[in-house]
């Protein structure tokens, strides 16, 4: 009977505790050397070893190879932590594990020596660049952010107003989308403003005071109608063209 051996020449001891864990709990009798994981390889039981070592693989390795991709963003960018955390959460959220544990399954059939690092790499290239998606999407989020957050200082420069602890400040844009801030957040939003979203946030924000800032080239009057009716003498609205 043929004997898989699973290890990782990056990882190491890292991701042989991970797959341990994984075969344990899938009733699968294995030995370690603290490097390398021993396993024998039952066609009957492919399935369910296929299974764990995908698992194993993703949470082990996850983490680290997120934090590799973000080597390719910008310094600015990468340096604030919470970009890492919002891409590994990004990278967590889209389910691959049928696709890893088919390849996987594929690939212990005809071969014994499983390399974490280098079976991920290039053979699920689908999870690859679905990690790589996440790095570049939480990038994304934060450098639109920062600009947003450069453009209330400055609005607010432009536009002086009294603040209290529940002041809402809410942008409006031509293509429909938003960003809006409470003070300690700063929310940019993609979504149309025309769908009705941007209401149900406001009115879940129960400003004391709500300064709006209309870019949109005058394509929001609608809008602006139904936040005066909501709001009334709580609302400043600036409209401000180019």
């Amino acid at each position: 009977m043929a004997c898989c051996t699973f290890t990782s020449f990056e990882y190491g001891e890292l991701f042989s505790c991970a797959l341990s864990a994984e075969l344990e709990r899938s009733g699968i009798e294995h030995i370690t050397d603290g490097r390398n994981v021993f396993v024998k390889k039952e066609e009957d039981r492919l399935r369910v070893l296929s299974e764990a070592v995908s698992r194993a693989t993703a949470d082990a390795l996850m983490p680290f190879e997120t934090a590799r991709l973000m080597e390719l963003l910008p310094f600015e960018i990468r340096k604030d932590p919470d970009v890492y955390g919002r891409a590994l959460m990004l990278a967590g959220e889209k389910d691959l594990s049928p696709y890893a544990c088919r390849e996987t399954e594929s690939y212990l059939a005809e071969n014994d020596l499983y390399v974490a690092e280098g079976f991920l790499r290039f053979r699920l290239p689908l999870v690859m660049e679905s990690w790589a998606a996440a790095v570049d999407r939480a990038g994304e989020e934060y450098a639109a952010e920062s600009e947003a957050k450069e453009l209330l200082r400055i609005l607010d420069e432009d536009c002086p107003l009294p603040e209290n602890e529940s002041t809402v400040r809410l942008i409006l844009y031509g293509d429909d989308s938003c960003v809006l801030s409470d003070g300690e957040s700063v929310r940019v939003e993609s979504t149309s403003s025309k769908t009705g979203l941007v209401l149900p946030m406001l009115m879940g924000l129960r400003p004391e005071l709500l300064t709006v800032y209309d870019l949109s080239g005058g394509k929001t009057g609608g809008l602006l109608h139904s936040i005066l009716s909501l709001f009334g003498d709580r609302t400043c609205i600036f409209i401000i063209n180019d």
